[in-house]
């Protein structure tokens, strides 16, 4: 893009602070809670595609928006929800929202997602269970577990696919000094 138009910049970055002045905030629309970072990248005719990176007050990404491949309307919108350590509990892969372009103005979302990435961890913040779920719902079968029966050994139950055929399961145990040590598949 930029041979044919070399008197633009590549990229453009622009960012908000949590309490800051919006653009255009006025006293009926004041200015949202959430800090973002705009990225806008030059396309081929010209134009930018705007991605906003959108932050808690930890400086965390709870939410991406960009503008869709094609350039049509709408946005492609990612979530992630953490829990009280910060750890990430909740994802989803990009959705399609054609109510609204980018912005950095935080999009609502329920559970209902199409394709969804729950974790659940232990008090040593090791995951324990990894859940894909489509619509709110697990999907059958789509359920890692792990478990921690000893300081040198890890079991992991993969998924049985479909929820009809067999999951693998494993144990890897390891030495003092983290190396794998035994690989036992089941």
């Amino acid at each position: 893009p930029w041979a044919s138009n070399p008197y633009l910049p590549n990229i453009r970055f622009t960012y908000l602070l949590n309490g800051s002045a919006t653009r255009g905030a006025t006293p009926s629309q004041p200015a949202q809670p959430n800090g973002w970072a705009e990225t806008e990248t030059l396309q081929e005719e010209g134009s930018y595609a705007a991605s906003f990176s959108i932050v808690d007050g930890f400086g965390e990404v709870v939410q991406t928006q960009s503008t869709p491949v094609d350039e049509s309307l709408g946005r492609m919108i990612v979530n992630t929800r953490y829990d009280t350590l910060g750890r990430v509990m909740e994802t989803n892969l990009p959705y399609y929202d054609g109510n609204a372009s980018a912005s950095g103005v935080w999009a609502t979302w329920e559970d209902k997602l199409p394709a969804q990435t729950v974790t659940t961890y232990d008090g040593l913040s090791r995951p324990l269970t990894v859940t894909q779920k489509n619509n709110g719902l697990p999907i059958p079968g789509a359920v890692v577990t792990t478990s921690y029966p000893g300081l040198d050994r890890t079991d992991v139950v993969g998924p049985a696919g479909n929820g009809n055929g067999p999951s693998t399961a494993t144990s890897t145990f390891t030495d003092v000094r983290g190396r794998t040590s035994a690989l036992w598949t089941y």
